[in-house]
C-alpha cells in the first residue's frame, strides 16, 4: 500500500516538472515573440515618421501622402 502511494506521487511530480519545463518554454517564447514584435514596431514607426520627413521637404503631394500614413 505505501509503495503503491509514494509511485504514484512520484509519477505526478515527474509529470508536473515536465508541465512546468514546457510551461517554461511556452513562455520564454512568448517574451521572445513580443520582443520581437515590439522591436518590428518601433522599427516601422520610425520608418513612416523618416518616410513623412522625407516627403514633406521634398514635395506637397507626398507630404499629404505621408501624414496619412501615420
Amino acid at each position: 500500500m505505501m509503495r503503491a502511494m509514494l509511485s504514484t506521487s512520484f509519477t505526478k511530480n515527474k509529470k508536473n516538472k515536465h508541465f512546468i519545463k514546457n510551461f517554461n518554454k511556452k513562455t520564454k517564447n512568448y517574451i521572445h515573440n513580443r520582443h520581437i514584435i515590439c522591436i518590428m514596431k518601433i522599427v516601422e514607426t520610425w520608418r513612416l515618421f523618416f518616410q513623412f520627413c522625407f516627403l514633406s521637404s521634398g514635395g506637397t503631394g507626398g507630404a499629404i501622402r505621408g501624414g496619412s500614413t501615420i
